[in-house]
């Protein structure tokens, strides 16, 4: 999580849901669209430019992998997203 003024800048969890709301309005934006590749036999996630950030055999280690990612970029941004 990190805070820059007024705003928040975290990776969403279903599980946190209470907390956020706690802290006022919550918008949300898609970091990548996870997604079987036919062609390549695996599991990739996507950044809506298309950029591929992982790919992955199984789906879960493939959510892991973006979720790790997700969570790296927002730790290390030195600006909000």
């Amino acid at each position: 999580m990190r805070i820059n003024g007024d705003t928040i800048q975290a990776v969403y969890d279903d599980r946190q849901l209470d907390l956020f709301k706690l802290l006022g309005d919550v918008t949300v934006t898609r970091f990548s669209h996870v997604e079987f590749d036919n062609a390549a036999g695996v599991w990739m996630a996507r950044r809506p430019s298309g950029e591929i950030i992982c790919k992955a055999v199984t789906r879960d280690d493939c959510l892991a992998i973006e979720k790790h990612i997700a969570e790296e970029e927002v730790h290390n941004a030195t600006g909000l997203l």
